[in-house]
């Protein structure tokens, strides 16, 4: 059984990256934020942001219908689901809670989790490109609120993950993925790190944007062993927030690793019972190890990403 390992933290190092990104954001905030009324006593606002990286709950009794699913069972309580992830085939039940609060700060704890298989996949054609696909996984979350004032309000979420799965494809499986890298190149000429050659024995230039990309999947799935994100909003109107994100992560899947550093700018619109968020951001990511396919890869490069959202409050 192949295990999942903790990644090296060699690319990417936290301690490093934290103090800039913390700055980074409070002080793009800062110059957006606009003073407002002094209250008596310091509460800290909830955030209009109803996410698991946010002190953001939904009401005690109602359901939250989005990529989020989540049902208030207090007023700072709630359990759900991670909706896409569930469609996938891959299980991402989570819950949380406000444990402590003082002033404007306060402090949320929350736990994933993840469950997929090769039968849980809804996809009935993807089953026939894995061989094996057993994932289990447990996240737990820290998420700490500071109100700056009641109009900004800064998040910092960390979450670790500790988890055992088996991942293989099928022969089938690696022959699709390898030809979506390398639709011109010859499966069965490959090196014996996996590389497409030419007749004249060159190397054929690499393509790892499938690789890239089934990685973001598996990381919207919640299949990421270790993340740590900063999350800046600004409510500029009762109905408007500006959001200004970046994060850190890693994971390890199989004998694939990668690494991580994204940022994003989007604006939230939230009405009574509807509300949606629309942002773009850049996402950087190294990637080593054997792919699924058996080729060795060391790649890194900068990619498009979206932060999007939407809600319904029944």
């Amino acid at each position: 059984m192949k295990r999942i390992a903790t990644l090296p933290s060699a690319v990417f190092p936290p301690s490093r990256l934290m103090g800039p990104m913390t700055a980074l954001i409070i002080c793009y905030c800062l110059g957006f934020a606009t003073a407002s009324l002094a209250q008596n006593e310091p509460v800290a606002p909830l955030s209009s942001l109803m996410s698991k990286t946010t002190n953001g709950y939904v009401p005690e009794g109602v359901w939250k219908i989005g990529p989020e699913t989540e049902y208030g069972l207090q007023p700072t309580t709630g359990v759900g689901v991670d909706l896409p992830s569930f469609m996938a085939g891959a299980t991402n039940i989570y819950a949380r809670g406000q444990v402590w609060q003082n002033g404007r700060q306060s402090l949320s704890l929350g736990l994933d989790l993840v469950r997929m298989s090769r039968d849980s996949l809804f996809w009935g054609s993807q089953k026939d490109n894995f061989a094996k696909l057993n994932v289990t996984g447990v996240h737990p979350r820290l998420v700490f609120s500071h109100a700056i004032s009641e109009r900004l309000i800064v998040h910092s979420s960390w979450e670790a993950g500790s988890g055992k799965g088996e991942v293989e494809l099928s022969e089938e499986g690696k022959r699709r993925l390898w030809n979506k890298k390398y639709p011109q190149a010859d499966y069965d000429a490959r090196d014996e790190n996996g590389h497409p050659v030419r007749d004249d024995g060159t190397r054929i230039h690499e393509n790892y944007s499938i690789t890239h990309r089934s990685l973001l999947l598996q990381s919207l799935l919640g299949l990421a062993q270790e993340r740590f994100e900063l999350t800046g909003e600004i409510q500029r109107s009762p109905t408007e927030t500006l959001v200004l994100a970046a994060h850190v992560a890693r994971f390890d899947l199989a004998d694939l690793r990668a690494d991580r550093f994204g940022c994003s700018l989007a604006q939230q619109w939230r009405g009574p019972q509807v509300g949606f968020r629309l942002g773009i951001g850049v996402l950087y990511q190294v990637v080593s190890g054997r792919d699924l396919d058996d080729e060795k890869i060391d790649d890194g490069r900068f990619l498009p990403t979206a932060d999007l959202d939407f809600f319904v409050l029944l």
